[in-house]
């Protein structure tokens, strides 16, 4: 028993020697200490690489125009097919949409999904059914798009006859001579019939012309049925995308306050898919004319702002000289113009 007692002494004493010598408090305190560090540093750096951790917002105060937004939504939910969801919207909301515009829609809804379909026969009868809703010259563009199509599906067939018989009863009408050149490679596609992946004519096999013909056909029908080819949401959604990152950077840099008016406070360069109407820069200033500060016509030829055109005048009814040439005149002498 003593022997026993006394090496469990041993073995404690040894114990507490080696927790001395360990001295695992001050580790405890060191590898703390390491930490802090090491999270005061980390934090640091996310300052360093984000100097603005509140994102810059635009100081518009105009409350949404609910009922808008409202009809908005629900000519999208006919756009997409959804009559049941979009009257169901309108009901809850309270929004109203014009049943012209409502049939309208249907339409549009339709023929485009006519497209989507690939429902020839569908769209060539529609159009000739209502050849009143397009220009004259653009009715013959659209039919021809879409005998076009015909005959390319037919050449997928590979039925050659079939190919040639058509070409003879439709390609060949009087009304298609204006596009006697794109008829030519159509044409040429019928030799290569049999071997149609070596055929160099690519428009065969490529969907593009069936973009081009839907994106034809909407633009020339739609004037006429009162609603815009492209829905109104998406191409606000499409532009906001684009023009949102330059109005944010403007806000972080800039003291200048915009209140939301309807001039932008910088020049954002949409592309051409977002214009929809001429738009005229004042040469002088640089700014697009509006309709407070249309464009002016000098008696020169040259075209500035009508403001621009005032801080050229000496007085109310005095001479002043062209910016870019040496002609003098009155305001009387100049005109106004008109943008549409």
């Amino acid at each position: 028993g003593e022997s026993a007692a006394s090496a469990l002494r041993t073995a404690l004493m040894q114990l507490g020697m080696n927790a001395k010598k360990f001295d695992a408090a001050k580790k405890v305190a060191k590898d703390r200490r390491e930490y802090h560090a090491s999270l005061s540093k980390l934090g640091k750096a996310i300052e360093k690489a984000f100097p603005n951790a509140q994102p810059p917002t635009l100081p518009i105060e105009q409350p949404v125009d609910q009922h808008t937004l409202d009809q908005l939504l629900a000519e999208e939910f006919l756009r997409s097919g959804d009559e049941k969801l979009s009257s169901t919207f309108l009901s809850e909301s309270g929004a109203e949409v014009d049943t012209s515009r409502m049939d309208a829609l249907i339409t549009l809804t339709r023929l485009t999904h006519a497209f989507r379909e690939r429902e020839l026969d569908f769209l060539i009868s529609w159009s000739q059914d209502r050849q009143e809703l397009f220009e004259k010259d653009m009715f013959a563009a659209v039919l021809f798009d879409l005998r076009r199509l015909e005959f390319i599906e037919l050449l997928k067939a590979g039925e050659k006859n079939a190919v040639l018989s058509f070409a003879r009863q439709y390609l060949s009408a009087a009304a298609f001579r204006p596009f006697f050149s794109e008829v030519e490679p159509l044409m040429g596609a019928v030799l290569w019939i049999d071997r149609p992946e070596l055929s160099p004519y690519p428009f065969v096999k490529a969907d593009s012309l069936w973009r081009e013909a839907e994106g034809r056909f909407l633009r020339a029908v739609c004037p006429s049925l009162g609603v815009p080819p492209h829905s109104p949401l998406l191409v606000t959604l499409a532009a906001s995308s684009i023009a949102l990152p330059r109005l944010l950077k403007f806000a972080s840099i800039s003291s200048n306050k915009w209140n939301g008016s309807s001039t932008l406070p910088v020049e954002l360069p949409l592309g051409e898919t977002f214009q929809y109407h001429s738009v005229f820069t004042c040469p002088v200033t640089k700014e697009q004319a509006s309709a407070s500060n249309p464009p002016v016509r000098l008696k020169c030829g040259h075209v500035i702002c009508k403001q621009s055109m005032e801080g050229l005048r000496r007085s109310a009814h005095g001479r002043f000289k062209c910016p870019y040439c040496p002609t003098e005149m009155k305001t009387m002498q100049t005109q106004q113009l008109t943008i549409h």
